[in-house]
């Protein structure tokens, strides 16, 4: 219903619509202009069209040089155009808009110039260079990467990371199991804390470790630095336990709710806040 609804607004926007067509249009004229060959000794034309701040997909001087130039300005004019027409769009609130912007951004760089490997000057130039064996190693390395998957292997390099050493470094201990989750508790780093812990509840996708990464990004040792008593849910994934497996398996919302958020704050009796990423299940578990 949403979906259709901002449909609906985007096809009615014939104003918004209007003013991206004429903008490609113009656009259009200008990177014909400056991606057109010229003489060497001219110097070429400056782009018309620059690409965002932040974006470096481009920023290589072959990118300059025809036909690529022209490829760059005809990508950058699409994009322009699709801004332009997912903005300003009458009834369309803003969370929405730049919803429908954003997934219209993503789709579009897909068919960037420089995710096409005959159509990236950098790529050519390097194929070139080393006879193919570029392309050789990148097969290589995406067949070891489906044969790491396919196997239940760890993705290459992730033997770098330690858990203790540079991920997860601080100090915690597991304070509570069930056939469902973990309740890990982190050690204060203070000689007083405050009364009242905090409890986290991460979102669906389970990955509580984000929040304790690196010890410069980890909000873990942020609070707990700040005299906090934090504990974090953690979904169990052992999968040599057959009940945990069992359970993970046939698991909903009932059973998530009683088994895990629940189960949480029986065990961290004296919360009185939460702190939790999992927004909506906080609320399911408070209705």
């Amino acid at each position: 219903m949403a979906r259709d609804r901002t449909l609906d607004r985007l096809n009615r926007a014939a104003p918004s619509r209007l003013r991206a067509r004429q903008a490609a249009q113009s656009a259009e004229v200008s990177a014909t202009a400056a991606g057109a060959p010229c003489p060497r000794d001219t110097g070429g034309f400056d782009p018309l069209i620059e690409p965002a701040p932040g974006d470096k997909r481009f920023a290589d001087p072959a990118w300059s040089q025809w036909p690529f130039n022209l490829f760059a300005q005809s990508f950058l004019s699409t994009e322009a155009w699709w801004t332009e027409a997912t903005h300003h769009v009458p009834g369309l609130v803003d969370s929405r808009e730049a919803e429908v912007a954003f997934m219209t951004r993503a789709l579009i760089d897909v068919v960037s110039p420089s995710n096409i490997p005959w159509l990236n000057p950098v790529i050519i130039n390097k194929t070139a260079q080393e006879g193919g064996f570029n392309l050789v190693r990148g097969a290589a390395n995406w067949l070891d990467d489906l044969d790491r998957m396919l196997s239940g292997r760890l993705p290459a390099g992730a033997e770098k990371f330690e858990v203790g050493r540079n991920v997860a470094v601080t100090p915690g201990k597991v304070v509570y199991r069930n056939d469902l989750m973990e309740l890990i508790q982190y050690v204060p780093a203070t000689d007083k804390v405050l009364l009242e812990p905090i409890l986290i509840i991460p979102a669906w996708i389970e990955k509580y470790y984000i929040l304790d990464l690196e010890p410069q990004s980890s909000l873990a040792r942020w609070l707990t630095e700040r005299g906090h008593t934090v504990a974090c849910h953690r979904r169990r994934r052992d999968r040599r336990d057959r009940a945990a497996e069992a359970i993970a398996a046939d698991m909903d919302l009932p059973v998530g709710r009683r088994q895990g958020v629940m189960a949480a704050l029986d065990a961290v009796s004296a919360i009185t806040y939460s702190w939790c990423r999992g927004r909506t299940r906080t609320r399911v578990t408070a209705t």
